[in-house]
C-alpha cells in the first residue's frame, strides 16, 4: 500500500520594509518652503531698496518732469516778489529811441524739456543756472556752445525758513571762509558764468555787511551783479555799486501768474518801461507757460525793441 506524501506547508516570505514615502514627502514640502521664503525675502529686499531709491531720487530725477504744481519745488519766495520794481524813468528819455531789454531765465537746472526748449527759442535771452541742480551741467554747456549769456543764480537765504534756497546757499551765520568756499564751488557747476543774480536771498540781500563782502567775492572774481530784487529792502544793487561791482537790477517779473496771456502782458509793461529808461531787465522761470509765452507773443512784441544779453545793460 502506497503512502501518502505529506504536503508541505509553504514558507512565507519576509515582506520587503515599505518605504518612508510619510517622510520625503515631508523634506520635500519643508525645501519648497524654505525656496518660497527666500524668493519672498529677495523680493522684499529688491522692493525696499526700490523705495529708497524712489525716496532719494524723486524730487532730482522724477519729479524734473512731472508738472509743476506736484512737485513743490519753490522758485522764488511767493509772499515776497509780488511787487515790481518801481523804475527810474530818466530825463528826456526819448520814446523813439531804440530801448535796450534783457529777458533772464532764472532757476536752469531742474527742468530737462522745458530747459531745452527755452535753450532751442531763436531769443537773445539770458539763462540763470542753479549750481547743484540735476541738469545743470548740461544744460549749461549747451547755452554755452550756443553763444547764450550765463549766470550764477546764487542761493542766498530768505527771510523765512519755510523758503529752502536749495544747495549751495549763503546763510548770514557762517563765516567768510565758508561764504568763500560755497560761491567757488557753486562757479565750479556753472563754470561759463559772466555774472551772478541772487536766488532767493531776501534776508541775505537786506544785510549790509553780508552783501559789502559778497559785492567783494565777486569783483575778485571779475563777475558782474544783478539784483533780482526779492524784497523791497535789499542792498544788493546799492552795495554793488559802492564797491565799484558792474550791476543792474530787475525790472518785472514776466510770470508770477503762470499763464501764457498773462506773461505776454508782462512782456509788453517790461518794454514801456524799457522805452521810458531806455532798458530794463525782466525775469522769468522755465515754466511751460512762459515757454508757450516767449514762442508766441514773445518775438512779435520784442521786435519793437533790442533784446540784448543782460550783461549789456549793467553799469
Amino acid at each position: 500500500m502506497a503512502q501518502k506524501t505529506k504536503k508541505k506547508t509553504p514558507v512565507k516570505k519576509a515582506r520587503p520594509a515599505p518605504k518612508r514615502k510619510k517622510k520625503a514627502g515631508i523634506t520635500a514640502r519643508i525645501n519648497i518652503g524654505k525656496v518660497v521664503v527666500f524668493l519672498l525675502l529677495i523680493s522684499l529686499l529688491v522692493f525696499s531698496v526700490g523705495v529708497v531709491g524712489y525716496v532719494v531720487f524723486f524730487r532730482v530725477v522724477i519729479a524734473a518732469e512731472l508738472p509743476y504744481e506736484s512737485q513743490g519745488i519753490i522758485f522764488e519766495e511767493p509772499t515776497l516778489h509780488d511787487h515790481d520794481l518801481p523804475h527810474e524813468i530818466t530825463e528826456g528819455a526819448d520814446r523813439h529811441t531804440t530801448a535796450k531789454v534783457a529777458i533772464i531765465i532764472d532757476d536752469m537746472g531742474y527742468h530737462h524739456d522745458v530747459g531745452k526748449g527755452m535753450l532751442a527759442l531763436d531769443l537773445d535771452l539770458t539763462f540763470s543756472f542753479l549750481p547743484h541742480a540735476p541738469f545743470t551741467k548740461e544744460l549749461e554747456e549747451e547755452a554755452y556752445q550756443s553763444g547764450k549769456a550765463i549766470l550764477l543764480h546764487l542761493p542766498l537765504e530768505p527771510r523765512s525758513s519755510e523758503w529752502d534756497p536749495g544747495q549751495g546757499a549763503l546763510y548770514l551765520e557762517d563765516d567768510q571762509q565758508t561764504h568763500e568756499q560755497i560761491l567757488d564751488s557753486n562757479l565750479l557747476q556753472v563754470p561759463h558764468a559772466t555774472g551772478v543774480n541772487n536766488h532767493m536771498g531776501s534776508r541775505y540781500t537786506e544785510d549790509d555787511s553780508a552783501m559789502t563782502a559778497l559785492m567783494e567775492m565777486l569783483k575778485k572774481r571779475q563777475l558782474y551783479f544783478i539784483d533780482s530784487y526779492t524784497t523791497s529792502e535789499t542792498l544788493g544793487y546799492q552795495k554793488a555799486r559802492e564797491g565799484g561791482l558792474p550791476t543792474a537790477r530787475r525790472q518785472v517779473f514776466l510770470d508770477n501768474v503762470q499763464d501764457a496771456r498773462a506773461i505776454c502782458n508782462q512782456i509788453e509793461k517790461l518794454i514801456s518801461i524799457a522805452a521810458l529808461q531806455s532798458g530794463a531787465i525782466g525775469i522769468g522761470h522755465p515754466y511751460p507757460e512762459t515757454l508757450e509765452a516767449l514762442s508766441t507773443c514773445a518775438p512779435a512784441l520784442l521786435s519793437q525793441v533790442s533784446l540784448v544779453a543782460a550783461g549789456e545793460l549793467v553799469n
